[in-house]
């Protein structure tokens, strides 16, 4: 008889435990062998399905995962529906996702619980496969799966006879014929200033024409909803049915509403700025600046001429130190304004660090045109202001100008040595030097690390 129970047990289920509500304490009773539950056989509850969860269940099932198996809540479910299921996915040995179902029910005392766990792999493959039959049988579902369309067309060009399912019968009217549905769209959701425009693209026979010339076509739109303003992107082709005429085509035309995309991209773009420039001067930061010098020096010729610049803000930690750091940000601030107006928006502006910044002009060696530059903005760091009182601000600026074989730690090497020569008479002055191209290797975040003015 025993053997016949663990034929039935082991036929339906992967393992079956007992649990003592009162010492929650667990054990099984029986465990298919080549099981997937790396558990010991009895111990604490709680302490097995934290190791569970975090070991084996997949990471989007696991907050679910631990939420349904708390035994409070078990406890409660079973209480009032007389059962409790927790779905949860895992993977095997070759990496494959796993499907299982644990149930839990009162033991005959109703001192304790009874769960068990259902291997529902093929099951539930199953059923993915028949519904993923099912979505891609027909054309129609085929391109809504793809483009992810919420409302579409279906449109006999012969005949103008349109088929049109929306998602929201609120916000929209479907109407029987191409035509009535365009005027419908753009007279009661299109804004205003895109109506116009938006009747003339979907004129029928010039949207048939721009298809066959272009295949798939895309544009954008802006409607009304009742929430207020969202942006759709409409996309259209040619399908047929080869079921009844495989000459006969029709339009095929839907609508993806973009607004939370298009958001998360403008998002996405500012955080990128932001990761790319220093918070305090709005000039691109270090990691951002050696990446664009490297790639100008990679792609262009290598007979071409650079400019490197590295220039300290004079006595910038004394200044902090008197004033203190609100007006050494202002000094920074004001640093960083005076770079943007006499350089160009092409040339690579730092802050380096502190008050150290780097200048790359790339194809540039006009050294007349460059002392202008820097005459320019040493007189404007003269202007600086402090409550309307005067505070003039002096720079020391080391620079070379070299070929385009040169690399960025050679250029920094060679500047910084500029830079040096520049304190060593007393600061507040220009060296430049054009050297032919040198294959120093000199580390740039050595020869960063001197002691800033």
């Amino acid at each position: 008889m025993q053997n016949i129970l663990q034929t039935l047990v082991s036929h339906d289920f992967e393992a079956v435990l007992s649990i003592d509500t009162a010492s929650r304490r667990y054990h099984f009773t029986f465990l298919r062998e080549k099981t997937l539950l790396n558990v010991p056989s009895d111990g604490d509850f709680d302490a097995a399905n934290e190791r569970f969860a975090d070991t084996q269940i997949v990471v989007a099932d696991r907050d679910h995962f631990l939420k349904e198996i708390r035994l409070e809540k078990i406890l409660a479910e079973v209480e009032k529906n007389g059962k409790h299921n927790i779905r949860y996915r895992l993977r095997n040995e070759e990496n494959r996702i796993q499907y299982r179902n644990l149930s839990f029910i009162f033991s005959s005392d109703k001192k304790g619980l009874i769960g068990a766990v259902t291997d529902e792999t093929e099951d539930v493959l199953e059923h993915i496969e028949k519904n993923r039959d099912l979505w891609l049988k027909d054309e129609c579902i085929r391109f809504i799966v793809r483009h992810m369309c919420e409302n579409f067309i279906i449109v006999n060009p012969e005949t103008d006879e349109a088929t049109t399912f929306v998602h929201d019968h609120r916000q929209m009217q479907p109407k029987s014929s191409w035509k009535e549905q365009i005027r419908w769209f753009a007279d009661n959701i299109v804004v205003p200033e895109e109506r116009e425009d938006y009747e003339a693209y979907f004129d029928l026979d010039a949207l048939v024409s721009r298809i066959r010339e272009s295949g798939i076509c895309k544009v954008p739109c802006t409607v009304n909803y009742s929430d207020g303003r969202h942006d759709f992107m409409i996309t259209n082709a040619l399908i047929r049915d080869p079921g009844v005429d495989e000459e006969k085509f029709f339009v095929f035309s839907s609508a993806q509403d973009i607004t939370r995309l298009k958001r998360a991209n403008e998002t996405g773009e500012t955080l990128l700025a932001k990761s790319r420039t220093d918070s305090q001067t709005g000039l691109v930061n270090r990691a951002t600046a050696e990446k664009l010098i490297r790639e100008s020096l990679y792609g262009a010729k290598p007979d071409e001429w650079n400019t490197f610049l590295l220039i300290d803000i004079d006595h910038f930690k004394s200044f902090n130190d008197i004033y203190g750091h609100i007006l050494g940000d202002a000094v920074l601030r004001f640093m960083g304004e005076a770079m943007r107006e006499v350089f160009r928006a092409t040339d690579v502006l730092c802050r380096w660090g502190g008050d150290e910044f780097v200048i790359f002009i790339p194809r540039f060696e006009n050294e007349q045109s460059l002392n202008n530059r820097l005459a320019a903005l040493q007189a404007r760091m003269k202007e600086f202001r402090n409550q309307g009182d005067p505070m003039p601000l002096t720079l020391s600026i080391g620079g070379v100008i070299a070929k385009n074989e040169s690399t960025l730690n050679t250029l920094f090497s060679k500047a910084d040595e500029a830079l040096y020569a520049v304190k060593e008479k007393g600061r507040d002055g220009i060296v430049v030097n054009r050297i032919e191209p040198a294959h120093e290797t000199a580390d740039v975040s050595q020869a960063a690390g001197r002691e800033m003015s």
